[in-house]
């Protein structure tokens, strides 16, 4: 993997750490819907 791969994949599990941190609940890494990536897609509260 290059380098800008592993600084990205990097970034994601600190802002997944940091939401967690915060009470959110992950519910998908790296969704893809056609070209498109949401790198988190997170939920705060009982839903």
């Amino acid at each position: 993997m290059a380098s800008h791969n592993d600084l990205g994949k990097r970034g994601e599990d600190i802002a997944k750490e940091y939401l967690e941190n915060l009470g959110y609940r992950i519910l998908k890494m790296n969704w893809r819907h056609g070209r498109v990536e949401v790198d988190v897609i997170a939920n705060q509260g009982e839903q």
